[in-house]
């Protein structure tokens, strides 16, 4: 399944599905099968509604998804929000591919490096990438965002694999000048402002036939390849970091982890390259389609 959060201009959230390359309403196919409830669960409060209310686990969905809807949608004509909007957490996860550490000069670390993202950053696909004034070194970092399903606290690696509602693309873009011009360095504060925090459009959501360990990662600048990873290079996989996390946090429904970013980002690049006002930024998962945000400045 592949679904989405959308609205149409200022209204609500609702939940979408993707089949094919075209988008459709997810309430309405509900309806079309007599499961008023649901549709209005979903018409209602988005991808996030459904997570908080084990939406997801019912078999009812995958049939529904698994054909076109009587509502299709113009993907121009809607605004694609967050998949599971501003949600309680998001985590990141520093030098996950063994190359971006070694780009960077740094070696592996034995337990992950982990860090948050303010959710005050999240934004959609198509929002704009804002450039604050004074900040010259903004960069990219696409990843594959893991969104949590399940209220989990102190799970083991194969109650983590349950626990996973799906997965995004996610870009944590960067201050590098926080980061690593500064004294003391603000990891968290780097990546946490404003609009530093792209995630969707699309969320393929986890079941039997989705591997965590298969899953390809590319990223874009104004259509030059600058990033190219599997979730098989990761240091440390996805479900154990999962498992791994929930033994200090709960993790709730519509959480992120930020699962890592693969070789290529800007600031490691000889001569170093940055985002500037006009570049595009897409973030592509195998499978889903891409998250696209321009890059403006601030003011």
């Amino acid at each position: 399944m592949k679904l989405f959060t959308y609205s149409l201009q200022s209204d609500r959230p609702r939940a979408g599905f993707a089949l094919n390359g075209d988008y459709f309403d997810l309430g309405a196919a509900l309806v079309a099968r007599g499961k008023t409830d649901q549709a209005d669960l979903v018409q209602n409060g988005g991808l996030r509604a459904m997570l908080e209310h084990g939406l997801l686990d019912d078999p009812t969905l995958r049939d529904v998804t698994a054909a076109a809807g009587p509502e299709k949608l113009d993907p121009d004509a809607i605004r694609f929000l967050p998949p599971t909007g501003r949600p309680a957490n998001v985590i990141g996860v520093g030098r996950n591919y063994g190359a971006h550490a070694l780009e960077g000069g740094l070696q592996a670390q034995e337990e992950p490096r982990l860090f948050a993202k303010l959710t005050s950053s999240v934004i959609g696909h198509r929002e704009p990438i804002r450039r604050p004034a004074g900040v010259t070194k903004l960069d990219w970092e696409g990843e594959i965002g893991v969104v949590i399903g399940k209220t989990v606290r102190g799970v083991d690696e194969a109650g983590a694999l349950g626990a996973i509602a799906g997965y995004i693309p996610l870009n944590d873009v960067t201050a590098r000048e926080f980061q690593f011009d500064r004294s003391p360095g603000q990891t968290t504060f780097a990546k946490s402002l404003d609009t530093f925090c792209p995630a969707g459009p699309v969320m393929l959501a986890a079941g039997d036939k989705v591997d965590p360990g298969g899953l390809s990662l590319r990223t874009f600048l104004n259509d030059d390849l600058v990033q190219e990873g599997k979730t098989d290079d990761l240091i440390f996989p996805i479900p154990y970091l999962v498992s791994f996390i929930s033994r200090y946090v709960t993790l709730s429904p519509g959480d992120i982890i930020a699962s890592g970013t693969p070789a290529g980002v800007g600031h490691f690049r000889e001569p170093p390259a940055y985002l500037q006002p006009g570049d595009e930024v897409r973030v592509e998962v195998e499978g889903l389609p891409a998250l696209v945000n321009p890059v403006v400045d601030e003011s």
